[in-house]
């Protein structure tokens, strides 16, 4: 019965004083940028599918996505302008559309509706676009799955933009 305290004893002064110098490196400390500076444009192409609260949601998600990247925000002389602009289009043929999910997810008969997200990428300095790409998914228009897609979208592309300059 004392060897065994003893032994838990050890394994807890053990745990207890590796704690603090095995997860140092964990700590977070705001680091200085490493890829620029940036400012977000945000265009709405579509403001009859798409509220103010898109706006605010893809603007926040993609400074806090950027930011991750090393690049740092502001709005006075940065290197880099980031475009985030956002379309809905219909399709010209009639079809079989899924709506969902929700509690009314179902199949109808309908133009099926798509949303682009285009980012474009500028840099002050050279005064030229270094980056373009887009990305079209189904648009369901129902606010809860339309926001997150399009959040997801729009990380899935900044996340795979190249090192520009």
């Amino acid at each position: 019965m004392h060897f065994r305290n003893l032994i838990l004893i050890a394994i807890g002064l053990l745990y207890f004083c590796s704690c603090n110098e095995r997860y140092f490196h964990l700590s977070k400390v705001k680091a200085l940028p490493k890829r620029g500076t940036f400012n977000l444009n945000y265009i709405n192409e579509s403001p009859h599918y798409m509220s103010n609260e898109f706006e605010k949601r893809i603007r926040k998600t993609s400074i806090k996505n950027l930011e991750d990247q090393g690049f740092k925000f502001t709005e006075k002389w940065p290197n880099l302008t980031f475009t985030i602009s956002l379309k809905v289009d219909t399709a010209l043929s009639i079809s079989r559309v899924f709506y969902g999910p929700s509690p009314l997810a179902g199949y109808y008969d309908g133009y099926k509706k798509y949303i682009t997200v285009l980012i474009k990428i500028d840099n002050n300095k050279l005064s030229k676009q270094v980056y373009e790409r887009d990305f079209t998914g189904y648009f369901y228009n129902n606010f809860r799955p339309d926001i997150h897609r399009t959040i997801s979208f729009t990380n899935f592309l900044l996340n795979d933009i190249p090192e520009v300059e």
